[in-house]
């Protein structure tokens, strides 16, 4: 389970409309962005990470899951998998 202050970051996404379903915040809420961001992980805004390279902003995060949502609702729940292998730099 995330921090409190992780979970203030999705309340806050919910309340100005980032995140409008409950499975969107079920999973933001289980995964703490300081676990992968030295600094000011719940700021709502890109982060520096190792290597010259940034996070996206948590808003980014949440608008991608919740456009993924209805195509992985339709898929068997056995075999959903997804892998964001974070290559968006191409380096």
């Amino acid at each position: 389970m995330a921090s409190s202050r992780q979970a203030q970051l999705v309340t806050r996404l919910r309340r100005e409309g980032v995140i409008s379903h409950k499975l969107v915040v079920a999973v933001m809420n289980q995964v703490d962005r300081a676990n992968y961001i030295p600094y000011d992980p719940y700021w709502d805004s890109p982060q520096s990470i190792p290597c010259g390279q940034t996070i996206s902003a948590p808003h980014m995060h949440a608008y991608a899951l919740e456009a993924m949502l209805p195509s992985l609702l339709e898929s068997p729940r056995d075999s959903l998998k997804i892998l964001d292998i974070g290559c968006g730099s191409g380096k």
